[in-house]
């Protein structure tokens, strides 16, 4: 709660936690209680009063919500491990046959040794301790409906991330976003979706995605994995399959808990990580920061990338904490930053054009050589460089070191 003020100053405007409730994990994916926040992280009154505080600066608050699963020990899964065949509870995941439990447990009653056993239920990610639900008993929709109306009428939470959104049914979706606008009529309902998601945006059910379709193009260029011509036809793809009124809502990243940091993706480069962050706030769609990348925190895959923030200034890298200021003040001055469509510009490096009714931006991202371009005709003006707010004219030529901007 004290470090909210570091957030205003930086520019943030709203927070997604991962998952906060009850659950013997690490990474809390694995829900015991979905009405209480794990002591790990503090009491419900505590996150209360983080909510009312974020919401006097201006922040907004989104928890992320595991309702394709839940965790061994939660009480219904609990009740049907017991009571078998005679739990009220039975039908309330997808069972296969009985007893459920096929596999040894240790001295705590947790499953173990059960990598290679053909597991009696569905779960998620072939793991026994995350069962998967079935939204559409009962039961199970009554319950997941209170919570998600619980942390909305009672701590005034303002939109939900749902996990692995695109394993729950259609129709549970469509209640989710009914009983969230019920209680708050501009909740955000935001979808864990990794590949093409339009049959989820049509305003029935999700308001967003995370954005990997267009995470995945600029983490390949970045990586010298396509070259500039493929990078291009895959931004196109999806400018013509992603209606702008949705992509202006799309929850864009570089990097989140579930993949390799960015700046570990491009090898420890802050001067690469600027430009997939500069492309990112160039992109219609909110921008949003992985804790830490500001202050060029790196790491592998999980759990190295959720080392604990850097909180100490000294390790800080104060640059590309000002470059990240930056881009957010930008974004918030100029319109033109959101503007959906992309023009290329056919030369030997990612340039592209953006235009607004008010302003019209040129940008010019240079890959690793250093480079000499002859400029199209139609580019030698006059122009305001936006980082500095010198005037910096174009002739017939410009010259650009690696991994620079213009």
């Amino acid at each position: 709660m004290v470090k909210l003020p570091y957030l205003k100053d930086l520019g943030i405007t709203g927070i997604y936690f991962t998952p906060i409730f009850l659950a013997p994990t690490a990474h809390k994916y694995d829900t015991t209680d979905y009405f209480q926040i794990d002591p790990q992280f503090g009491t419900n009154d505590d996150f209360k009063k983080l909510v009312q505080k974020a919401h006097k600066l201006g922040i907004k608050v989104m928890l992320d919500g595991v309702f394709n699963h839940c965790g061994y020990d939660h009480p219904f899964f609990q009740d049907v491990v017991k009571h078998g065949e005679q739990s009220i509870y039975k039908d309330a995941f997808f069972i296969d046959q009985f007893p459920v439990v096929n596999f040894p447990l240790d001295d705590k009653g947790k499953p173990i040794n059960y990598h290679k056993v053909k597991l009696n239920f569905k779960t998620f990610a072939f793991t026994p301790h995350m069962p998967k639900w079935h939204t559409d008993h009962p039961l199970v929709k009554a319950h997941l409906l209170d919570v998600i109306e619980y942390w909305i009428r009672d701590y005034d939470i303002d939109g939900w991330r749902l996990d692995v959104s695109n394993e729950i049914s259609h129709d549970f979706l469509r209640d989710i976003k009914k009983r969230s606008r019920a209680i708050k009529k501009d909740t955000f309902i935001l979808g864990e979706n990794w590949d093409s998601s339009i049959p989820w945006l049509m305003g029935d059910q999700l308001d967003a995605v995370m954005n990997y379709d267009l995470s995945y193009p600029l983490w390949k260029y970045l990586e010298h994995a396509i070259d500039l011509s493929t990078f291009k036809d895959m931004v196109i793809n999806y400018l013509a399959y992603t209606p702008k009124h949705v992509m202006e809502n799309m929850f864009n990243l570089v990097g989140s808990h579930d993949t390799v940091r960015i700046k570990r993706r491009l090898k420890d480069d802050p001067r690469r990580v600027k430009l997939s962050y500069l492309f990112m706030f160039l992109s219609a769609g909110a921008p949003n920061i992985y804790y830490g990348d500001e202050v060029g925190l790196t790491g592998e895959h999980d759990p190295d990338n959720r080392r604990c923030m850097l909180w100490d200034e000294k390790d800080f890298d104060h640059d590309f904490l000002a470059f990240t200021k930056k881009l957010i003040e930008l974004r918030n001055t100029y319109d033109v930053f959101q503007a959906p469509d992309y023009h290329f510009i056919d030369i030997d490096i990612l340039a592209f054009k953006k235009h607004s009714k008010n302003h019209t931006l040129l940008v010019f991202m240079n890959d690793d050589k250093d480079v000499d371009l002859n400029l199209p005709k139609d580019l030698e003006k006059t122009y305001i460089n936006l980082f500095t707010s010198e005037k910096l004219s174009l002739h017939d030529k410009i010259s650009l070191r690696p991994y620079k901007f213009l």
